[in-house]
């Protein structure tokens, strides 16, 4: 199958699922929890910003990264070719059967609950359902997945738009301002590390525009492109939508509070009206994250498939380019997370694992300049070596945090990812032909 055939993502395509991925609910719930810590409207502004300026330094990185390894996979191709085959394998280990079926699952069942007042169904079941469905509309084309994405992307971007007005209206309107500027003594850098990480949540999903580049056209200007635009649009739709929050609710009425977008609504449009709205667009933003989650994962298991033998059955991909065999995996993997009550400390598990091998990943950026007369650099970072350190220094603060405060989680996520050695161990006794690329 020709390269021209698969390759059917367009920069609009390509930028659609990095806003999909990332402009979740979490954005919509964690401003309370951050406000728990840090209770100054302009420092939780500034944490945003931080939290802008961090996903942009990596976003830069992974641009130069994706383009000097332009195949789908993520990080797993840049660990793999950068330090050895087993970093990578381990990585993609990781996200197939941890990383991204966790993440399913948690999405599902968020949907589920929101969804319940509609059909009386279990959570679990209409979780279930639903991660099936969707992966239905994923497995077998990718014209057709990507059409549902765009959809459910767009849409949502269209209700936060509305979103946006409304909010536009309230402040050019008579009704209480609570947001005040004012830089007092900020909390102790331990309550800032933990609204960090809250923060750091909400951008999750910058980087997956180079998990699919074999399906991207012209991937060497898309990437790029998409990585940097993607960055700086998220960065300043969160301002503004947290400079809504914090100057339309009182912070003591945020602190703690999950339901923040409803306390928005309820101030702005009242009760009835306000619990409605919101409640459709925290409905669309889960369903468009859930699909964009569910289409990435495979590309992971495929990239696996394509270079160890062992494991050469999850690199089939159908007459669309699809890798219909790692949809069926993922599925069955989430579904089992969504009937088990452990699998949020699972996602967390593989939170610290991952975020330590996005750190290496950065650090790669260091070694191919290093190493020019090794690789084809058709991207270079802009800012180097100022934007890998600026990221280093911040994720590294915030898996430092993880490990301190999560020690247990964090040593299991290490412990369960390093059990990928195991069948890397066995690929290389038993089927050492690598599979050819």
């Amino acid at each position: 199958m020709s390269n021209d055939k698969i390759r059917t993502l367009g920069f609009g395509s390509t930028l659609a699922i990095v806003l999909a991925s990332v402009i979740g609910t979490g954005i919509f719930t964690s401003v309370g929890l951050v406000a728990e810590y840090v209770d100054n409207p302009t420092h939780i502004l500034l944490l945003w910003g931080l939290g802008g300026v961090m996903t942009l330094c990596g976003a830069l990185c992974y641009a130069e990264l994706g383009t000097v390894f332009p195949k789908s996979g993520g990080e797993y191709n840049a660990l793999r070719k950068l330090y050895h085959p087993s970093l990578g394998f381990l990585f993609g280990w990781t996200s197939v059967v941890l990383d991204f079926p966790a993440a399913n699952a948690l999405t599902a069942i968020a949907l589920a609950k929101y969804l319940q007042h509609l059909v009386d169904v279990p959570t679990t079941v209409l979780a279930a359902i639903l991660v099936t469905a969707v992966t239905m509309v994923h497995a077998f084309s990718c014209k057709i997945g990507s059409r549902f994405q765009n959809s459910t992307v767009w849409l949502k971007m269209g209700l936060i738009v509305v979103f946006l007005v409304i909010g536009y209206f309230y402040l050019n309107s008579e009704a209480p301002m609570y947001y005040e500027t004012h830089f007092e003594k900020p909390a102790p850098i331990d309550k800032w590390m933990i609204a960090l990480l809250y923060v750091s949540y909400t951008f999750t999903g910058w980087s997956l525009a180079i998990y699919i580049t074999d399906k991207v056209k012209d991937p060497v200007k898309t990437i790029p492109k998409t990585m940097v635009w993607g960055s700086v649009i998220i960065t300043v739709l969160y301002l503004v939508i947290v400079y809504l929050f914090v100057s339309a609710v009182r912070i003591d009425d945020l602190k703690g509070h999950l339901d923040i977008g409803y306390l928005f609504s309820e101030a702005v449009l009242g009760d009835s009206y306000g619990k409605r709205f919101f409640d459709f667009l925290i409905a669309i933003t889960l369903l468009s994250a859930l699909s964009v989650d569910i289409w990435i994962g495979p590309q992971v298991s495929m990239a696996i498939g394509r270079d160890f033998r062992m494991f050469r059955w999850l690199g089939k991909i159908n007459k669309e380019g699809v890798p219909t065999r790692g949809y069926f995996i993922q599925l069955l993997i989430s579904l089992g997370f969504i009937f088990s009550s452990n699998f949020e400390s699972v996602l967390l598990m593989s939170e610290f694992a991952t975020g330590l091998f996005v750190l290496l990943t950065i650090v790669g950026v260091f070694i191919i300049r290093s190493r020019p007369s090794n690789f084809v650099i058709p991207y270079k970072t802009w800012g180097y070596p100022v934007t890998p350190l600026v990221f280093l220094v911040l994720s590294g603060a915030i898996s430092l945090y993880i490990l301190t405060d999560n020690f247990t989680e964090a040593v299991t996520g290490v412990f369960l990812t390093c059990l990928g050695l195991v069948f890397y161990w066995a690929n290389q006794k038993y089927f050492p032909e690598k599979v050819k690329e």
